[in-house]
C-alpha cells in the first residue's frame, strides 16, 4: 500500500485506534468511544480504510505485508487457539469480514497469494 506519509490522523482517528487495541478488536466500540457517531460506528470502514487510520496501523507494524507474515508465522503455530484468535483480530482490523462473501473469498485468495511468495 502506497501511503502518503504527509497525511496526519486526526485526535478521533488517533482515540478510536487506541480504543480498538484495547477493546480487544470491537471496532463499533472504540470508534463510538472516540466520539465518532452511531451512524459511523455502523460502518467502520469509512474510518478504518481512511489514509490516517491506514497509517496508525503502518506505525504498529499491522501493514498488509506484516500481517500477512504474522499470519504465516500463526499458521504454523502448535496452538491452533493462538492462531485462530490471533487471525481473527487481524481479519476484524482489516475489514475481511464483509457481507460480501465474494470480496471476502477475493480477499482471502490475495492473502495467500501474498504469504505465498
Amino acid at each position: 500500500m502506497d501511503m502518503a506519509y504527509n497525511t496526519k490522523p486526526s485526535l478521533k482517528q488517533k482515540k478510536a485506534f487506541s480504543n480498538y487495541l484495547t477493546s480487544g478488536g470491537n471496532m463499533k466500540r472504540a470508534l463510538l468511544s472516540a466520539g465518532y457517531s452511531r451512524a459511523i460506528a455502523k460502518n467502520p470502514s469509512k474510518v478504518r480504510e481512511s489514509k490516517g487510520f491506514q497509517l496508525l496501523l503502518e506505525k504498529v507494524h499491522l501493514s498488509d505485508g506484516a500481517i500477512a507474515q504474522k499470519h504465516k508465522e500463526l499458521i504454523d503455530s502448535e496452538d491452533p487457539r493462538v492462531t485462530y484468535q490471533a487471525i481473527d483480530v487481524f481479519y476484524k482490523l482489516k475489514g475481511y469480514y464483509r457481507g460480501d462473501t465474494n470480496a471476502n473469498l477475493t480477499n482471502f485468495q490475495e492473502f495467500i497469494k501474498e504469504i505465498s511468495e
